[in-house]
């Protein structure tokens, strides 16, 4: 299906189930997210795999 190939890419800061939670919930998830201070990495992430793919 589509919706796993759009996701295989590998990871996510952040990841919320809007078939579970309301907006309002995953609102408040990122809020509190963002609050922590936490920086992103997953596209330092991505691009180490894509790097380490790369033949040499």
């Amino acid at each position: 299906m589509w919706q796993t190939a759009v996701h295989a890419h590998g990871p996510y800061d952040l990841e919320l189930d809007t078939s579970a939670l309301s907006p309002a919930e995953c609102a408040d998830a990122i809020a509190k997210r963002l609050a922590q201070g936490t920086e992103p990495s997953a596209f330092e992430r991505l691009a180490e795999m894509v790097a380490a793919k790369r033949p040499a």
